[in-house]
C-alpha cells in the first residue's frame, strides 16, 4: 500500500508540473508573437543585405506618405511598390525588397522632414515659404575595374516661396550632399560633374541634381605601400516635385 501511494504522489507532482510548464507556454506565446516582426528584422536583414540599406527601407516605410517609387521609364509605380513588398517588410526580408528594386532598376526616395518657415513666430497659413529635402538610394558596381559594388544615399534639398494661395512663386537651387555612404577606409566617395537645378509652375517646385559618383580607393601593393586609383561608378539624376504642406491638408 506504501509504495502505491509513493508512485501516485509521483504521478499527480508530474501532471503538475506539465500542466505549469502548459499555462507558462500560452502565457509567453502572445509576447513572442508580438516580438517576431523585429525579430526577422533584425536577423534577416543583418545577414542579407548592409546596415545601410536596412536603415534606408525602415525610414523609407516609415514616411511612405512621402515614398516616391519610379521605374527606369520614369513612371511612378509608388502604390504597387507598396503593395508588393509590405509583406516583405513585416517578415523582415529585406533581402526581396533589394532583388525588387535592383532588377526592376526602380528609383526610390522619400522626404526628409524640414519644418516650414514660420510667420511672427507661428505656423499659419500665411505661412510664404517652406525648406524640402529628399534622400535617394543607390547601388553600383565601379565601371573602371569592375570590381567593386558600392552602396550610397544622396540627398537633395531646396527651399522655395509662395503666395497666400498656395502658387510656388520662387525656387532655390538645390543643394547635393552625401549624407550616407559606408564604403570602408580605403575608399572616399564624392560626386563630380554636378548640376543643379529647379524649376516651378502653379502650385509645384522640382528640384534635380545630376552628378557623377566617384571615389578614390587605395590598393594595396607591397607592405604598408600603396597606389590610388579613381573609380567612375556611372552617371545620376535625383528629381523631386514638392507643394506647399498647407495645400496639402
Amino acid at each position: 500500500m506504501k509504495r502505491l501511494l509513493t508512485v501516485l504522489a509521483t504521478s499527480a507532482l508530474a501532471l503538475s508540473l506539465s500542466t505549469s510548464s502548459v499555462f507558462a507556454a500560452d502565457n509567453s506565446s502572445s509576447k513572442l508573437k508580438e516580438n517576431t516582426i523585429q525579430e526577422n528584422i533584425q536577423l534577416k536583414s543583418n545577414n542579407e543585405v548592409s546596415q545601410l540599406f536596412s536603415n534606408y527601407i525602415k525610414d523609407a516605410f516609415n514616411n511612405l506618405k512621402s515614398l516616391n517609387v519610379r521605374d527606369s521609364s520614369g513612371t511612378d509605380i509608388t502604390q504597387s511598390f507598396i503593395t508588393d513588398t509590405s509583406e516583405s517588410f513585416h517578415n523582415g526580408d529585406f533581402k526581396k525588397i533589394k532583388d525588387i528594386i535592383q532588377e526592376q532598376n526602380l528609383s526610390i526616395s522619400y522626404a526628409v522632414s524640414n519644418p516650414a518657415k514660420k510667420s511672427n513666430g507661428f505656423e499659419t497659413e500665411s505661412v510664404s515659404g517652406e525648406s524640402v529635402s529628399k534622400r535617394f538610394y543607390h547601388s553600383a558596381t565601379d565601371k573602371t575595374l569592375n570590381s567593386y559594388t558600392k552602396e550610397w544615399v544622396s540627398e537633395v534639398s531646396g527651399t522655395f516661396s509662395y503666395s497666400g494661395t498656395w502658387q510656388v512663386t520662387s525656387t532655390s537651387t538645390p543643394v547635393l550632399s552625401l549624407p550616407v555612404s559606408s564604403w570602408g577606409t580605403s575608399f572616399s566617395p564624392y560626386f563630380s560633374s554636378v548640376s543643379t537645378y529647379s524649376s516651378h509652375s502653379g502650385y509645384n517646385a522640382t528640384f534635380t541634381a545630376s552628378y557623377n559618383m566617384r571615389s578614390t580607393v587605395t590598393l594595396p601593393v607591397l607592405g604598408s605601400f600603396g597606389i590610388s586609383k579613381d573609380l567612375d561608378f556611372g552617371n545620376y539624376t535625383d528629381s523631386f516635385t514638392a507643394s506647399a504642406s498647407g495645400a496639402q491638408n
